[in-house]
């Protein structure tokens, strides 16, 4: 029937809709998923583009890090032939053997090494710090010519500041050992003050690098305590050496240092059983890294002597001392200061024992030998003698060791003092303090003349301490 035909008409159109309808979005569907496909195939070559582009900079930088690299190597080789040229200019040109004589030493070739850096190394400011930072520490080591190494270590300190700044680490540690030098200025107390102010300055600081070098921190906290006053040094020793044991365990050097230290303080305030425990401590660290003999060992043993006299162990004090004098003068030699310096204990130890012949011959046999020295040695073993001098009391030992530097330094200047002019300028300048102080006005001309004879006017110390003598007024025909 009609009604039926468009029935089927409406449903056919209905059908034929809808299936277009399908076919449509099949079509938008699949247009969509070439259009993605496409799209992900532009991102995979961005991506790759991009990767490419990573391991081209990681090359480059690569590239760049080699060639840096490279020129600092360079540099460093550079650098290092200047100082070989500089160390081979300054030794051939000296012949020590065939130009100076057997008598040349090392303190000598030390003085003209420090002539000739002055016009050299002076395009390498870098180099120039470290090189005067070396020489400056050997002269540290010597004891005998501090001003000479603190010159050295102050132009270097001015040359990393110039070259860092103030706060990098070279700076720091350049100024570090600048005001150390300035610690063992024994006739300076203004300069030795400031010394331990810039310690102290630096220890407050405690920049980052110090956080993790643990032996220069306490070394320098240690070095800071010098000359402090005895309330500061007893609150302060415990915790220096806590941190050590912690940070660098109880065998290391520094710790084995501190606790020698500590030690000292101890016996100066009356406390020779917490010093003699805290020592012996030390001296087991010593033998278990096999250093008992060693220079510091030698020290560390000598305290013990202190505190087992301070205690009444005489004889073992005795055995000690004498065992570790005869060690000194092997190991540092008559004239060095820390040999003199156990002599001066054990012939104190002799006397105050009414054992005056045993003292007397000790001393007889110790001033032979350095009678026989000759140029450095005998200079510096007068050095050492008049340091000794300054710093003791009035005692028959003391008297003894400022005669024997006196005649020690007199033959010097007779010999035609061929010894470097700032040990003889440092020598004269001790000697004319020790004689003001031991009322010697006789001495006091004796050393000043023979000292301007040698080395001129220019010695400014040696004219302070000159006139410090006039000052005193205790021999107005004199003055």
């Amino acid at each position: 029937s009609i009604a039926a035909v468009v029935a089927l008409s409406l449903v056919l159109g209905i059908a034929g809709t809808a299936w277009q309808a399908v076919n449509a979005t099949r079509q938008r569907d699949r247009a969509v998923a070439a259009e993605a496909k496409a799209l992900s195939a532009e991102t995979q070559v961005v991506a790759a583009l991009k990767e490419t582009q990573v391991e081209r900079d990681r090359a480059v930088d690569a590239e760049k890090a080699s060639e840096q690299r490279r020129r600092e190597a360079e540099k460093r080789r550079e650098e290092a032939e200047e100082v070989i040229s500089l160390l081979g200019e300054l030794i051939g040109s000296t012949n020590p053997i065939d130009i100076k004589g057997p008598q040349y030493s090392v303190l000598q070739l030390l003085d003209d090494f420090s002539t000739k850096l002055d016009g050299h190394l002076t395009e390498q400011p870098a180099v120039e710090a470290t090189v005067r930072l070396m020489v400056s520490d050997v002269y540290n080591q010597f004891r005998t010519n501090t001003d000479q190494g603190l010159r050295h270590a102050e132009r270097a300190y001015a040359l990393r500041r110039e070259l860092y700044g103030d706060t990098h680490e070279l700076t720091i540690r350049a100024e570090r050992d600048k005001a150390i030098h300035m610690l063992f200025l024994r006739s300076d107390s203004n300069r030795r003050a400031e010394g331990r102010e810039i310690l102290k300055k630096i220890v407050e600081m405690n920049p980052t690098f110090m956080q993790k070098d643990h032996a220069f921190r306490l070394r320098t906290r240690n070095a800071a305590l010098i000359a402090a006053s005895r309330r500061e040094m007893l609150t302060e020793y415990p915790l220096l050496l806590e941190d050590a044991i912690a940070n660098l365990g109880p065998d290391d050097p520094t710790t084995v240092w501190i606790r020698n230290n500590y030690a000292d303080v101890l016996l100066a305030a009356g406390e020779p059983q917490k010093a003699e425990l805290l020592l012996r401590q030390a001296i087991q660290s010593l033998k278990r890294t096999s250093r008992a003999d060693s220079p510091n060992g030698i020290l560390v043993h000598v305290h013990l002597a202190r505190a087992l006299i301070a205690r009444g162990d005489d004889d073992t004090a005795r055995e000690i001392l004498l065992q570790n004098f005869a060690r000194a003068r092997q190991h540092f030699g008559e004239a060095h200061n820390d040999t003199i310096g156990i002599l001066q204990r054990l012939m104190q130890f002799l006397y105050e024992r009414n054992e005056s012949q045993a003292a007397d011959e000790l001393f007889a046999d110790f001033s032979d030998r350095l009678r026989g020295t000759r140029g450095v040695p005998r200079l510096t073993a007068s050095n050492s003698l008049a340091a000794r001098a300054v710093r003791g009391s009035r005692t028959p030992t003391e008297d003894k060791l400022f005669d024997l530097a006196a005649e020690l330094f007199l033959r010097s200047m007779t010999d035609g003092h061929s010894e470097p002019a700032s040990l003889g300028k440092g020598t004269s300048t001790r000697l004319v303090y020790a004689a003001i102080r031991n009322r010697r006005p006789d001495l006091v001309m004796q050393v000043a003349s023979a000292a301007w004879n040698a080395y001129g006017v220019d010695t400014p110390q040696l004219g302070i301490s000159y006139a410090t003598f006039r000052r005193a007024r205790w021999d107005p025909q004199l003055a």
